[in-house]
């Protein structure tokens, strides 16, 4: 099946890149893997067949899918055939927050932590893995541990404070200096699985689309 797609997030993941954004027809998300198990795509499978260059955010697409193959939370998952992969165009914010707005939520994930247990994982029950937020105060601190640089996010919604996001976005991530802004729009995704050190579903920020002071 052919979909056109409206790109949000190009994040670091595996090795490779978690793709996401809004199908066009339908105004859902979509997130584009490789395989049945989820598997994100690698650089060279971004890369376009009728114009030079590689998918980046905001980028308007076409491709031929296989399947959902939806796992646990990720119910988002659709296989791509990414040698079909072709640009149509390039969208702005603006006129992806009148296509889809930014979307309500009583917390982000079900509570204002960096993550969840196993167990409130299987309480929530959550159908989605993806959210597209209005963060107020956002912020973002670097840190050095060890021989890597830690990039985290605290910033307010709905009147609740976050703290120590993760940050997957390649754009932040390859910086080293603290940024604050006063609003920012953020795609916020969780794993289908928990970090194998401790259990713990970790919230990362894939996506950060400042506004203008």
């Amino acid at each position: 099946m052919i979909k056109d797609v409206v790109i949000l997030t190009k994040s670091t993941m595996y090795g490779g890149f978690c793709i996401t954004g809004f199908e066009l027809k339908s105004r859902k998300w979509i997130r584009f893997v490789s395989d049945a198990l989820g598997t994100p795509l690698m650089g060279p499978q971004t890369k376009f067949l009728n114009v030079p260059g590689f998918l980046e955010p905001l980028d308007i697409v076409r491709v031929n899918t296989t399947r959902e193959v939806p796992i646990n939370n990720h119910t988002e998952d659709v296989i791509v055939n990414y040698e079909t992969l072709r640009k149509r165009g390039s969208s702005r914010l603006e006129a992806v927050l009148r296509f889809h707005p930014a979307e309500s939520h009583e917390y982000i994930f079900g509570n204002n932590s960096d993550s969840l247990t196993e167990q409130e994982m299987n309480t929530f029950n959550f159908n989605y893995s993806l959210v597209f937020v209005n963060a107020k105060n956002f912020e973002i601190t670097y840190q050095k541990k060890r021989e890597r640089i830690s990039c985290r996010a605290s910033f307010s919604y709905n009147n609740h404070k976050y703290s120590s996001i993760r940050i997957t976005d390649p754009v932040y991530t390859s910086r080293n200096e603290n940024l604050k802004l006063n609003e920012a729009y953020l795609i916020v995704s969780m794993p289908k699985v928990p970090f194998e050190k401790d259990g713990r579903f970790y919230k990362f920020a894939a996506k950060i689309f400042p506004l203008p002071e």
